[in-house]
Parts: structure tokens; sequence; C-alpha cells
């Protein structure tokens, strides 16, 4: 798996619009070809609420809607389940 796809040093890149147009690591000289592996001493994996700090409004909407629907389809999570998701890594 490529290091910097999931990493918690890249930027979102957008236009004026709010749409991602790429992704950039400040802590590199150039901006990273997320599909190649390299062997970064940066890199720091991202979680799933690293994740969402980095969501667009769109990818948050759509993100609070799939919630939404498991907690009226039955979820019970709590506090301590959802402190335990958002440390995990993020997978995506």
């Amino acid at each position: 798996m490529p290091k910097c796809k999931n990493c918690n040093n890249l930027y979102n890149l957008s236009n004026k619009d709010d749409v991602i147009v790429g992704k950039w690591c400040p802590k590199i000289n150039d901006s990273p070809h997320l599909d190649m592996e390299r062997n970064c001493e940066h890199y720091k994996a991202m979680t799933n609420a690293d994740r969402i700090r980095s969501m667009t409004d769109e990818e948050l909407a759509k993100w609070f809607d799939a919630v939404t629907k498991d907690i009226l389809g039955g979820s019970t999570w709590d506090k301590k389940g959802w402190l335990k998701w958002l440390k995990a890594k993020s997978e995506g």
C-alpha cells in the first residue's frame, strides 16, 4: 500500500468552488504522487477523525447522512465507541 495515500500530512488543494483538485504535503519539496510508494520520514497514518477533518462540505454531508441512517436504523454507539472509532487508523 502506498504510504502517501493515507497520510495525516496531506492537505486538500481546492479550487474556488471547493472542489478538491489534488493533495499536497508541506513537509516534502514535491507534491506527492499518491500511488507511489516512498519511504517518507514524515509519514503519519491518518485516523478516522483526521479524515473527517479534511472532508469537503459535500463529503461531510454524505457522511452525516450515512451516520444518521445508522442511528435511525438502531445503532447504539456511545461516546466510548465513537472515541475508539475516531482514533482508529482510517481505511480510506
